[in-house]
C-alpha cells in the first residue's frame, strides 16, 4: 500500500509543479521523471544507449537519458543527464560544457543530486525533489556560482505527510518529545493514531501534529525502511 501511496503521490507532484514554477515548461523524461524549465530552452530527452553503444565500454546499467544543455547564468554551459540508477535510484547530473558546446573534464562544476523532478528556471539557481535516496520527498535549492554548485541551506526540510503511528517491533507507542535532548514528554501515541510529519531536521528528528493538534519531536534513525511515523527510506 505505501509503494501505491509513493506512485500517486510522485504523480501529482509531476502533475502539479508550485506556483511559482507554473509558467515553466514541462519536459518528461521517462514516463515517471520530468524536469521544468523555461519555455525558451529546446529539451528533447533522448536514450543515450540507442545513440551509442554504451555496451561497448562495459555499461550495463539502465537506459541514461541526454535531457538537454542548459545555460546556468552567463555563458556557463551544462548537459543535463538523467539516470534511473543501478536499482532504481534516480539522479541527475549537470555537466559543464565550453561554449562551443565541448566536454570539459569533470571538475567543481560536474554536479549530481538524487531527485525525480527539477525545476530550472532562468537564472543560477536549481530546484530538486523527490523521494530517491531520502526518507521523504526531499525539496533542495542548489546555486551555481561560477566555480561549483552548492546546496541553500534550510533550518528544516519540509515534510508534511499524513500518516498514522505504526507498530515497528516491540513499539507499541510512539515518544513525543519537547526538545532533542528527550528531556521531557508532549505525549505518549498509540498505535493508530493520526499523526502529521511537519519537518525534518538533522535528518534523524521529525517534527510532528497529533490529531488534537500538540507539536513535538520523534527521532527516526535515517535509512530504515520501516519507521512509526511513516517516512521511509528509498533507495539501498
Amino acid at each position: 500500500m505505501s509503494v501505491i501511496l509513493s506512485v500517486l503521490t510522485s504523480f501529482v507532484w509531476a502533475q502539479q509543479p508550485p506556483q511559482s514554477f507554473a509558467y515553466l515548461k514541462k519536459i518528461d523524461i521517462d514516463g515517471n521523471s520530468s524536469i521544468y524549465v523555461d519555455p525558451s530552452v529546446d529539451c528533447k530527452p533522448f536514450d543515450v544507449n540507442e545513440q551509442e553503444s554504451l555496451e561497448e565500454i562495459g555499461y550495463q546499467g539502465p537506459p541514461v537519458y541526454e535531457v538537454c544543455t542548459l545555460e546556468m547564468g552567463k555563458g556557463n554551459l551544462f548537459k543535463v543527464i538523467f539516470s534511473e540508477g543501478p536499482s532504481a535510484d534516480p539522479y541527475f547530473e549537470f555537466h559543464p560544457l565550453s561554449k562551443k558546446g565541448k566536454p570539459i573534464p569533470r571538475t567543481k562544476s560536474t554536479f549530481g543530486m538524487a531527485a525525480t523532478t527539477l525545476y530550472i528556471p532562468k537564472g543560477t539557481s536549481l530546484y530538486a525533489e523527490g523521494w530517491t535516496n531520502s526518507m521523504f520527498n526531499l525539496r533542495r535549492k542548489f546555486s551555481y556560482d561560477g566555480k561549483g554548485w552548492k546546496e541553500v541551506k534550510q533550518p528544516f526540510y519540509y515534510v508534511v505527510l499524513k500518516s498514522k503511528v505504526k507498530k515497528v517491533g516491540e513499539q507499541t507507542h510512539l515518544q513525543v518529545y519537547a526538545d532533542k535532548n528527550k528531556n521531557k514528554k508532549v505525549a505518549v501515541l498509540p498505535v493508530g493514531s493520526d499523526i502529521e510529519v511537519l519537518l525534518c531536521d538533522e535528518k534523524d528528528w521529525y517534527l510532528i501534529r497529533s490529531s488534537f493538534g500538540l507539536v513535538g519531536w520523534v527521532f527516526v534513525a535515517e535509512g530504515l525502511y520501516d519507521t512509526q511515523i511513516g517516512v521511509r527510506f528509498a533507495g539501498d
